[in-house]
């Protein structure tokens, strides 16, 4: 009966070639990265402390206290005409 070559058909397939050592080392120093990052950002989390979303969180009354620009209108509104493609 003939092999199967299904999902397990691949017995004569050559193994991979070697992975290159300068893609090595990118990948070292990738992983050396992302372990800084990871401390640097548990440093930051430990010290916010209790002050919740980094002591943003204040309401509405605190944001208005900024005085925001409010849009009140315009002497010249724009007027939209359905169908109006420009």
């Amino acid at each position: 009966m003939a092999q199967d070559e299904g999902a397990g058909g691949d017995n004569n397939l050559p193994p991979p070639p070697p992975v290159h050592p300068a893609l090595l080392e990118i990948l070292r120093r990738s992983e050396e990265s992302r372990q800084a990052q990871n401390q640097i950002m548990q440093a930051l989390v430990q010290n916010m402390g209790g002050q919740g979303h980094g002591g943003q969180r204040q309401g509405y009354s605190a944001f208005m206290a900024t005085d925001p620009p409010i849009f009140r209108g315009s002497k010249e509104p724009l007027v939209l005409i359905f169908g109006c493609v420009p």
